[in-house]
């Protein structure tokens, strides 16, 4: 019987040329791993993108003058900021991402009511 030549990243991981179960099994195990290994590493990622993305809407909600319409939303959202940056210092980005969204939450809710208040004609 002949060979299939099998490429690809199935190939790397199973053995799927054969019907060797421990081989499969294998492949699985080491996919698995990989998989586990690589995950708690996603965290700074995540963290980086929605800092990023946070810090820009603060500075949006600083420029349209949010700590006058609504300071409470404002400095709320600007402390969670602050903490996440320090629990990411930690390594902790599963509380730094937890914070970062109530940041993101409540700087919208500022970037809205600053809206609202200059269609209003400056009046909260």
């Amino acid at each position: 019987m002949a060979r299939k030549n099998s490429s690809g990243f199935a190939a790397c991981f199973f053995d799927v040329e054969s019907s060797n179960r421990a081989g499969y099994l294998r492949g699985v195990r080491y996919a698995l791993f990989l998989l586990l290994i690589g995950l708690p590493a996603c965290g700074g990622i995540i963290y980086t993108d929605k800092v990023n993305t946070v810090s820009h809407k603060l500075e949006l909600a600083r420029d349209t003058k949010a700590e006058e319409y609504a300071p409470f939303e404002y400095y709320t959202a600007k402390e969670h900021l602050l903490k996440a940056q320090e629990q990411a210092s930690k390594a902790d980005y599963g509380d730094a991402i937890d914070l970062l969204n109530e940041a993101d939450h409540a700087v919208d809710h500022a970037l809205q009511m600053t809206a609202e208040a200059a269609k209003n004609g400056g009046k909260p």
